[in-house]
């Protein structure tokens, strides 16, 4: 007999009562496999993302109230115009007839020329109730039409998230102003032909932007800039050195959160505009100037402002520079460039070295903070010089 014949069949694995084989596991389990890992990771992160842990951030949105009229201060009309397909809401002030100065411009059929008009927004994170009128009543005392707008999201501006502090929307919403004015769409009311642009802090970095945008825009002929933004990478640096490195690391994650967030439709995570060290904020100062900050707000903020803007500006505002806008696109149209000598928000030396690229640079310099150029022992001159300004420019 064969080997086989003498041994029999080879007995299966039914017949032993050994069950299946069961294959050898690993040392390692499922969990911590690569594939696992790349799972529990995955499901922290968006964690995360649907709950931020930071407990100095907010989750959603608010709602803006409903805006019912001027009610306080000088009379304006209200006006709205288009900025991308959102409306965005303007108060137009006009001087009264005995104000409105003769011009060596063409006259109207009742030998009274329609007024210049200066365009007004304000910076970072504001609106244009928070202060913005003392500066325009000079302006308009002096013969001179204001049109003062707010962006997107703010005041009585439609579009969501509310406050959402976003340069190239920003931008956007300032040249939509402009067509506006320039296409007659104020009814005649001034001359379409004669614009002057104002803007402080962030907008005074807006309004250089823009003029080196418009450079050929004839319409445009004088550009007034307060104490402006003019780095990202400066700004950044000096966040970090005012916040620390534990706060920008905060700020990092709030704005990388609400990025994800906006990516996937949920609403956003926001973070203060303005605080001190122990906030999660995007501009941080001490409590001096905070207090300074909130001086020129009205007790009643426009559209129910909140001192909160989506973190996702945290990662935007690091690559807008328009000092490098101006230095590759000068532009002829003068402009009068106001600097603080205390400034660590809007650095003195970034202020000097952006008139140096503008042919006609007008450089004013106060010995004041980023916040103390808006108290009236600087407003009120400052704004007596910005109306002497324009009427240079406007021919007045």
């Amino acid at each position: 007999l064969s080997h086989q014949s003498r041994m029999g069949k080879p007995k299966t694995a039914k017949q032993t009562g050994g069950g299946a084989e069961q294959p050898r596991t690993s040392p390692s389990s499922s969990s911590s496999s690569p594939i696992g890992l790349l799972v529990v990771a995955t499901a922290l992160v968006a964690a995360a993302i649907v709950y931020p842990l930071d407990s100095k951030v907010v989750v959603g949105d608010f709602e803006p109230e409903e805006y019912a009229g001027k009610d306080a201060g000088r009379a304006a009309e209200d006006h709205y115009f288009i900025s991308n397909g959102v409306r965005c809401h303007a108060w137009l002030y006009l001087p009264e007839e005995k104000g409105t100065a003769k011009t060596k411009k063409s006259e109207d059929q009742d030998g009274k020329p329609p007024p210049p008009v200066v365009v007004m927004a304000h910076g970072f994170g504001a609106q244009k109730d928070f202060g913005l009128e003392r500066y325009a009543s000079v302006f308009v005392d002096r013969g001179l039409a204001v049109f003062m707008f707010d962006y997107r999201t703010f005041g009585a501006s439609e579009g969501t998230p509310r406050n959402n502090v976003a340069p190239n929307m920003h931008v956007e919403d300032w040249n939509a102003a402009i067509d506006h004015v320039a296409s007659g769409g104020l009814n005649g009311k001034v001359d379409p032909k004669r614009i002057g642009l104002w803007g402080t802090s962030f907008a005074g970095g807006h309004v250089l932007t823009v003029g080196s945008m418009r450079r050929n825009d004839t319409r445009i002929a004088g550009i007034v800039s307060q104490v402006p933004h003019l780095s990202g990478k400066r700004a950044s640096l000096n966040g970090v050195k005012q916040r620390g490195v534990l706060g920008t690391l905060r700020l990092a994650a709030a704005a990388l959160t609400d990025a994800a967030r906006s990516l996937v439709g949920l609403s956003p995570v926001s973070v203060q505009i303005i605080g001190t060290r122990k906030d999660v904020a995007m501009m941080v100062v001490s409590e001096a100037e905070l207090v300074k900050y909130f001086s020129k707000h009205p007790k009643r903020r426009l559209g129910g402002w909140q001192n909160r803007t989506p973190a996702r500006v945290g990662l935007k505002v690091r690559f807008y520079s328009p000092i490098d806008t101006i230095q590759n696109g000068p532009f002829e149209a003068p402009v009068m460039i106001i600097g603080g000598e205390k400034d660590d928000l809007c650095p003195p030396d970034l202020v000097q070295r952006a008139a140096s690229y503008l042919p006609q640079s007008r450089l004013v310099m106060r010995d004041a903070t980023h916040f103390e150029i808006y108290e009236p022992a600087n407003s009120k001159p400052l704004a007596g010089e910005m109306a002497s300004f324009f009427e240079e420019c406007f021919y007045i």
